[in-house]
């Protein structure tokens, strides 16, 4: 694609871009000061930009320079866009001149307050600024030319940084165009919700019906008819309970607030109106975001002769979009959304991870888009109904199970419940669901949860089990208990890890739920923890604010405007303050009274005052759970699973080796491109499978004689017994290869072969793969991706010819031919991951790429990709 990535500073009478390639990274970064040429012949190579906030700056600076702007115009379209606050492309230079290049902007799809300096400080870079006024009135010098260079090749790195950690993001969206066979380019530059709405062919039209809504006869709301009241007309039915409020309110403030919130309703509509209501002894509040309720403050474990289960209906907006026909209008045809819905389950269903991935974007997406009206899907009436029979079907269903003996509900959210109930009562339960998903034509998934607590209904953590669904009756397990976490809310959400959106406090995160899950106490939990970013935090000062300042021996230092922030006991150092544009200050919030700032990132775990974080976090508790105190149930589920028993013999252990594998649904990454179908490559079976040798107690042994190629599993726990797996040894000559390349390539595909003998993995056969096809027919797949359009050939069943059978017997005994683009991408792909993870990689990444350069036969991309795997574990 041509990809550089980018950053351009501008200041009175200078202006400097820096780009560096990614698809030759060995290349020297790009550099052009006040050159109109320059930079003109460098967009005639055709470059695919990529920037952080360039769609609402870089680029419009650009554009303008190639259309020949001198400093001072670039200067009044800095001034225009960053003092003005106005759009580039309103800027009256630029009017009626053509854009003579393509970008993408990594902002798009993120929070909308997020800085790339925030970016750089969650990734724990530096994130110190240029040391060069960006308002001075004269020419740089050579000095503070150089600095400014430096300061945007920093963020030009960090860009990348940002870049290779949203990679799924692009290639999701590079997948979607392929699938609609779109410009991939194109789709990159758009957001997720205009790319869902060029995929569905959406054409803008304005109903003039948002107000709307009729019920689906579906619906049984029963005794919580109070609630379909509300959503039948919410203004008369919030201004009535207002005015019976008033009628007997006799406190003069309190009726002053009340004729406040009447006139604002009669003013600004439906949207001010919710209806706050107790439903099945849980306050809840029923508004325009979904339904929200929730035991305050609440803690529970799993208990004998109790279940506790988190019941949500899969895929639930897309599926009243099918079901109830709330699509948006101006889709060219609900027939295609429903048809993107069902080739989406059936590519899940066959582990097609790329096209399941990229049209999972197009059907989440598309409710969000229906709501903005500039984007094509803009239906609001379908986007409130929605949301409104989600919260209502999800009341019917409570009012259903309120008559099963022993129901209590914890909390309702978004798409689904959190009960509790006997375990006697769970047939009673299942039936009522079963009931309401034929009635309502949803569908239920379950999950057990072993422990919960809750702030609210947004603030949550639990410890969650098994996942399972019912299916004609039977019950089907879809995922195993591994004791996995659920998130959410501002206080736990990291506590798995922050990104490069956030990082902050992590510590507090991982300590509040360290304690609330396992009861380990608040001091072992940060005391115990020495990493340092982990203590940091990344405050902001808003653009609504002038500067900030940082208190230092009374004295007020002014710092940056994004700072990495850390507790001290050094009493000398105050918090930090945002300031206004009149000289008023606010202090900045959740910092301590005494901090240090470290934006070169150079601090050490021992300057850190860790009692600040011991405080914080003790105090989350209480926000939590209030004065409960933790104490952890040693139940059966909670215990370590024994999974590798010493009394288990040899066999066994094999055969639970072989249903772990089955269990872990690997991926097969291989293609072969003559037969048409993948296969497991050795990359794809030694990372799995080695665990679970280390879990069962195994250890395999690989021996190669002239005729004989050998697995020998080794009990280790009985040494003496082995069970042996022999594949015949077959030479191999390939012209341009010497003998012990040779061997090589027919050793590591032999340890593949026996692998596959022990895990008894069965793969389609080669010959039957091109069973019947002529040599015209036989073609690769492009890039192994599902296409819309075309439809699969119809197989013959004529016997393969002598030709057909050589052709393919040679592609399988090709062991040692020039590497694949599928080893060559996932070396690529490790690589990225290197880069990322420390800036000490650049040498070996350096060393790899000249061998790619080169080119790589298989086994050596195998041993590559072995190593860098190795060097990723170790990061």
């Amino acid at each position: 694609m041509n990809i550089y990535i980018f950053d351009l500073e501008v200041f009175k009478h200078d202006w400097i871009l820096v780009a560096k390639s990614i698809d030759r990274p060995d290349e020297e970064h790009v550099v052009i000061h006040n050159d109109n040429l320059a930079l003109k012949k460098f967009l005639l190579t055709e470059p695919f930009l990529g920037g952080f906030n360039n769609k609402h700056y870089d680029d419009g600076i650009i554009h303008a320079i190639y259309h020949g702007a001198d400093n001072e115009t670039v200067k009044k379209l800095n001034d225009h866009i960053i003092v003005k606050r106005k759009m580039w492309w309103e800027f009256p230079f630029l009017q009626y001149k053509k854009r003579e290049f393509k970008s993408f902007d990594l902002r798009d799809d993120t929070p909308i307050n997020l800085s790339l300096k925030a970016i750089e400080g969650h990734l724990g870079q530096s994130i110190v600024e240029t040391g060069v006024d960006f308002n001075i009135d004269r020419k740089l010098t050579k000095e503070e030319l150089a600095m400014t260079i430096d300061y945007c090749k920093t963020d030009v790195a960090n860009t990348i940084r940002l870049y290779e950690k949203r990679l799924d993001y692009l290639n999701s969206k590079q997948s979607v165009a392929r699938l609609k066979g779109m410009d991939e380019q194109e789709a990159m530059t758009m957001t997720n919700a205009k790319l869902t709405a060029a995929f569905l062919d959406a054409k803008r039209t304005d109903y003039g019906d948002e107000l709307d809504y009729t019920p689906p006869n579906e619906l049984r709301i029963g005794k919580y008819q109070h609630v379909l009241d509300f959503f039948t007309d919410p203004v008369q039915y919030t201004l009535n309970d207002l005015y019976t409020e008033m009628a007997t309110e006799e406190r003069k403030v309190r009726i002053r607030s009340l004729e406040r919130r009447i006139e604002k309703i009669q003013r600004l509509g439906r949207y001010e109106c919710n209806l706050e209501t107790d439903i099945a002894g849980v306050p809840h509040v029923y508004a325009w975001g979904g339904i929200h309720g929730a035991r305050p403050k609440f803690y529970i474990q799993s208990e004998e002769g109790y279940k506790i289960v988190i019941i949500d209906v899969g895929s639930y907006y897309p599926s009243q979009m099918l079901e109830y026909n709330y699509i948006s209008r101006s889709v060219a045809s609900a027939e295609w959304y429903e048809r993107v819905y069902k080739m989406r389950m059936e590519a899940k269903k066959n582990g097609d991870k790329e096209t399941s991935t990229a049209l999972k974007l197009v059907l989440n997406t598309c409710y969000g888009a229906m709501k903005n009206q500039y984007n094509d899907l803009f239906d609001p009436r379908n986007a409130s109904a929605i949301c409104i029979t989600g919260q209502l079907l999800l009341t019917d269903l409570i009012d259903k199970l309120e008559s099963v003996e022993g129901f209590e509900l914890i909390q309702s959210n978004t798409d689904g419940l959190v009960i509790r109930f006997p375990i006697n009562s769970e047939g009673a339960i299942v039936s009522t669901v079963t009931q309401w998903e034929k009635r309502t034509r949803m569908g239920m998934e379950y999950t057990e949860v072993h422990a919960l607590a809750q702030k609210d209904v947004n603030n949550y953590v639990m410890k969650v089990g098994e996942v399972y669904y019912y299916e004609n009756g039977r019950k089907i397990i879809d995922k195993k208990d591994y004791g996995n976490l659920e998130l959410k809310g501002g206080y736990v959400s990291l506590a798995k890890g922050g990104n490069y959106q956030n990082n902050s406090l992590v510590a507090v995160h991982k300590a509040l739920v360290n304690y609330l899950i396992d009861g380990v106490p608040i001091e072992e939990s940060i005391n115990g923890n020495d990493n340092v970013f982990d203590f940091q935090n990344i405050a902001k000062t808003g653009g609504t604010y002038d500067g900030t300042y940082h208190e230092v021996d009374g004295k007020k230092v002014y710092v940056q405007k994004v700072n990495r922030v850390y507790a001290t006991t050094d009493k000398r150092y105050g918090t930090l303050y945002k300031v206004k544009k009149n000289g008023n200050a606010d202090k900045i919030a959740n910092l301590p009274d005494h901090c240090v700032v470290d934006n070169e990132a150079t601090i050490t775990i021992d300057q850190i005052d860790k009692d600040f974080y011991i405080d914080m976090a003790t105090k989350r508790v209480r926000e939590y759970i209030g004065n409960q105190k933790i104490t952890i149930k040693k139940t059966k589920k909670s215990e370590e699973p024994k999974v590798a028993e010493k009394t288990m013999n040899i066999y066994k252990k094999i055969m639970s080796v072989r249903m772990a594998w089955l269990d872990a649904n690997v991926q097969k990454t291989g293609i072969n491109r003559f037969a048409e179908y993948k296969y497991f490559e050795l990359q794809d079976i030694v990372p799995v499978v080695m665990p679970l040798f280390d879990t069962f107690d195994l250890y395999p042994h690989f021996s190669f004689t002239e005729e004989l190629a050998t697995l020998d599993i080794i009990d280790i726990d009985n040494p003496e017994h082995t069970v042996t797996f022999s594949s015949p040894m077959r030479k191999l000559a390939v012209k341009g290869m010497n003998e012990i390349q040779a061997l090589g390539g027919v050793e590591t595909y032999q340890r593949r072969y026996l692998y596959m003998m022990l895990l008894d993995i069965v793969e389609q056969d080669a010959f039957d793969g091109a069973n019947g096809k002529s040599d015209d027919e036989v073609e690769a797949p492009k890039d192994n991706v599902t296409t819309i359009k075309s439809k699969p050939a119809a197989k013959s069943n004529r016997p393969a010819t002598p030709k057909q059978r050589a052709e393919v017997k040679k592609d399988l005994v090709d062991e040692d031919g020039q590497a694949t683009d599928i080893q060559i991408k996932s070396i690529k792909n490790g690589l990225k991951k290197l880069r990322a993870a420390s800036d000490e990689n650049e040498p070996y990444i350096k060393e790899v790429v000249l061998k790619i350069k080169d080119g790589i036969k298989k086994p050596e991309a195998e041993d590559l990709l072995i190593e860098i795997g190795k060097k990723v574990e170790g990061a």
